[in-house]
């Protein structure tokens, strides 16, 4: 008996509190960001089986033969390589989770239990001769493959997660590109999958078997962009989850581009500086004493000539006919009222 059953006596949900809650509901709060999980189709030797939640079943035909074929209809795929990969080898069948994987083939997914890089290009697991296979020949012990998400006919509410592996991805770009060719969508056919009996191990044959009818169109259209088939095929809608997936730099978008540093200010030119009152008087002082020493028969001491000024000219020669008298500045007028006052209190002391 189902325990929910208690909440059906009254036939549903009472009035009274469809009132009161108005048809809001917290139910997909609780549910949201919350994995469910999803089944697994795998294979054993050239059998198919589904896994869920840890159970493997193999699938049987109507004739109890364990089925070697399946029809189903790809809903989605990962643009990229997915990658995987077992410390100790993996075992054909296994539902053991990975030491690391990788959804894009870029960098390990951020809950891998030991990662073995920080990039997938650079990881020594990634590089061919990491593993010798049992008839020794070289291949990767980090195995490449494609993450499908895939549905029976029958249940296309019920996807499924479907990695195709090394081995067979080149039939697989075959196959899609074969029905591009005849512009079918590989969603809108129903696929037959398997197992090439020409070869050993189990490499995956595609063939078409018919279209899809409207009805089975509509069904896989909605449940192609449901977060289950992303989480299937490693599609994270998380934005921070998709930066992570990215090799180098961030996009120009995102990353807020750092605004250039401001040029530095050109330096402003040199204005020559107009003297102050000061400094004219100081020049007017200075020309003043080389006139009195000039007017008292001595040597003027030549100024010195300022850094954006011409050299002096050389001071002529003295003429031998006496100089035209020169007007006197204030300065040298007073200094020879001074020697007029001298001259007078020596011819006084002479009397």
């Amino acid at each position: 008996m189902n325990d929910l059953t208690v909440l059906d006596g009254n036939g549903g949900l009472p009035a009274h509190l469809q009132q009161m809650f108005g048809g809001s509901s917290t139910n997909a709060d609780l549910a949201g960001g919350i994995g469910m999980g999803f089944p697994i189709l795998s294979y054993k030797g050239k059998t198919w089986a589904v896994n869920v939640g840890g159970e493997r079943t193999i699938l049987y035909n109507a004739d109890g033969d364990a089925r070697q074929s399946i029809e189903a209809v790809i809903i989605r795929a990962n643009p990229g390589l997915s990658k995987i990969y077992y410390s100790h080898g993996y075992e054909e069948g296994s539902t053991a989770k990975p030491d690391c994987y990788s959804h894009d083939g870029k960098v390990p997914a951020a809950d891998a239990q030991a990662q073995q890089a920080e990039k997938c290009a650079i990881c020594p697991m990634n590089q061919w001769g990491s593993r010798i296979t049992e008839n020794g020949s070289k291949g990767k012990a980090c195995s490449d493959s494609k993450r499908l998400a895939v549905a029976s006919p029958n249940e296309l509410d019920n996807p499924m997660l479907l990695r195709i592996p090394a081995a067979t991805l080149k039939d697989l770009a075959k196959y899609a590109e074969d029905l591009g060719k005849r512009r079918a969508p590989v969603e809108a056919v129903v696929t037959k999958i398997s197992f090439d009996p020409s070869v050993a191990h189990p490499k995956m044959v595609f063939k078409p078997v018919r279209w899809l009818t409207a009805d089975e169109a509509a069904h896989v259209l909605e449940t192609k962009d449901g977060d289950t088939v992303r989480q299937i095929v490693g599609i994270d809608p998380s934005p921070i989850e998709d930066m992570e997936g990215l090799e180098g730099e961030p996009p120009a978008a995102m990353v807020q581009q750092p605004r250039p540093a401001p040029a530095a200010p050109a330096a402003p030119r040199a204005v020559p500086r107009q003297p102050t009152k000061a400094a004219v008087q100081r020049q007017a002082a200075t020309a003043t004493d080389t006139e009195i020493e000039a007017a008292l028969g001595g040597q003027p001491k030549p100024a010195a000539p300022a850094a954006t000024q011409a050299a002096p000219k050389p001071a002529a020669p003295k003429p031998t006919a006496p100089a035209a008298p020169v007007k006197q500045s204030a300065a040298a007028a007073v200094l020879a009222e001074v020697d007029a006052s001298l001259d007078d209190v020596l011819a006084s002391l002479d009397d």
